[in-house]
């Protein structure tokens, strides 16, 4: 599924209003990643051995501190961000008594909802 027609902005938008706080790099960790993920899905099947590691390339870092900063940023939108907006996002795809979800998780939950939203409103 190729949706190079959402921007950058509209990513943001969706993070911020789950509480996620641009602060954070992981904040840009997850917007690059959705990026690519949108451009190309396979990015979504193979979260350590290329999304990471492409993410690492252009931020200059290693994919290890990639996967710990995305993971931070999500534990804090997921315990201090908007209840409302994580269970709109996520509804019953995260079991919520099993905590946060894991990095894979967050970026499909994410990329699917980007992906249909957008298709809905250009039909």
């Amino acid at each position: 599924m190729q949706n190079e027609k959402i921007n950058v902005s509209e990513i943001q938008e969706l993070l911020l209003d789950i509480g996620l706080s641009p602060s954070l790099i992981g904040f840009q960790y997850i917007t690059y990643a959705e990026q690519l993920a949108l451009m190309d899905e396979e990015y979504l099947r193979h979260v350590t051995k290329l999304l990471y590691i492409d993410i690492a390339v252009k931020y200059h870092t290693t994919p290890a501190s990639v996967e710990r900063c995305i993971r931070h940023a999500i534990a804090t939108a997921w315990n201090h961000g908007s209840k409302e907006q994580i269970n709109r996002l996520f509804r019953n795809s995260i079991n919520p008594n099993k905590g946060v979800p894991t990095n894979s998780q967050f970026l499909a939950r994410l990329y699917f909802y980007l992906a249909n939203e957008h298709s809905e409103k250009s039909a």
